[in-house]
């Protein structure tokens, strides 16, 4: 039985730097808890994009400070069994390079009680610059959905997932409400709108992507003959669409990332 792995979140660096609040964990659960930030997302792993603003080599790890419009996330790149690869190429990485990067949140509190959350990559993807602005527009209208699920959530006197649901809200959106309003009351949140002004939106490079996307997805469907749709096969289907094969990459990566699907064996593909 297949199950899916933990979606990767698409979160700007502020939302991340600002949260404070660990899930609470009942003793028999198992695993790294949840963190839950101010727009009410549950974070486990996240896919996020950005340029190289500063690389440290040491000997078992990595440290990368990777910047997006509203600020920076901090990623410490293991030398593990599991992540020589992952150091590799965060060693290979250069000052102003761009990059799109899956990983683990590592959260800690510091003696003071501060939470302090670094990512753990687990993949790490030379990004262009279409990529880049895809992902600022995309992140920035998945947080504008949360924002305005949490707005409404406000007016209702109890907390009401369904209800906005009904709205129009998926539920995962009306779920962040409802946390944002049981962990984070006193947040700013306008504060914290009126500084997405300076996320770069490209609507081409993210129509282009989310036209590549549906392609793919579709192509898979037809194409899989039980052994998962051969990637020759996406890449022909994406040509004769005036795609490139590096965007055919980049959308199985951001498709793999969202859980929508899997490699299934080398260079074949399955729909979750």
């Amino acid at each position: 039985m297949i199950t899916k792995r933990e979606v990767a979140k698409w979160i700007l660096s502020k939302e991340l730097r600002d949260t404070s609040v660990i899930e609470e964990q009942s003793p028999d659960e198992r695993g790294r808890p949840y963190i839950i930030s101010p727009m009410g997302t549950k974070i486990k792993r996240v896919l996020i994009a950005g340029s190289v603003a500063s690389k440290n080599i040491l000997e078992n790890y990595t440290k990368i400070t990777l910047s997006d419009p509203l600020g920076t996330f901090f990623l410490s790149a293991f030398a593990t069994d599991f992540s020589l690869e992952v150091k590799d190429a965060a060693d290979a990485l250069s000052v102003g390079d761009n990059i799109a990067v899956v990983g683990r949140v590592s959260p800690f509190k510091t003696d003071e009680g501060i939470l302090r959350i670094s990512i753990m990559p687990e993949s790490i993807f030379s990004a262009a610059e279409d990529t880049i602005n895809y992902w600022n527009w995309r992140t920035l209208f998945i947080t504008r959905r949360k924002y305005y699920a949490i707005q409404e959530m406000r007016k209702r006197e109890k907390p009401d997932i369904e209800s906005l649901v009904k709205l129009g809200y998926s539920p995962e959106e009306a779920e962040c409400a409802a946390n944002s309003l049981k962990y984070y009351q006193d947040y700013n949140l306008q504060e914290f709108m009126e500084s997405l002004s300076s996320v770069t939106r490209v609507s081409h490079a993210s129509e282009r992507l989310d036209s590549l996307r549906d392609l793919v997805l579709r192509v898979i469907k037809e194409q899989d003959d039980g052994k998962g749709c051969r990637y020759e096969s996406l890449v022909e289907a994406a040509a004769e669409e005036n795609f490139e094969q590096s965007e055919v990459d980049e959308a199985l990566n951001d498709l793999g990332s969202s859980g929508d699907i899997y490699e299934v064996s080398l260079k074949r593909y399955k729909i979750i």
